[in-house]
């Protein structure tokens, strides 16, 4: 028999898994490279179950940009660029867009 924490385990992978296609769904929806208000709100529910996911936190400080929230932005973006292999095309995107935030 499978214990109560894996049965836990389990079942905050499939709720993570809803969360990020709803977020999906809404990006492609909004075919203006806009990051909707669900999807912001999913992905940060994503993040407070895995602070290490490294697409919520892209996402989220790409919202935060879009929005001028640059302090917010950068947090999210240095706290995966951090996680990312340091000489990766997404570490290097990454880097560029901190450096879009000046300061």
């Amino acid at each position: 028999p499978r214990s109560t924490l894996d049965r836990s385990s389990a079942a905050s992978d499939v709720y993570k898994r809803q969360l990020e296609a709803q977020a999906q769904i809404a990006l492609e929806r909004s075919g203006d490279g806009s990051v909707p208000k669900i999807t912001q709100m999913n992905y940060q529910k994503i993040l407070e179950l895995d602070n290490e996911r490294m697409d919520a936190l892209w996402y989220l400080g790409l919202a935060a940009y879009q929005e001028s929230r640059t302090d917010e932005a950068r947090t999210f973006w240095e706290t995966l660029l951090n996680l990312l292999p340091p000489d990766s095309p997404d570490a290097r995107e990454v880097k560029r867009r901190l450096g879009e935030l000046g300061g």
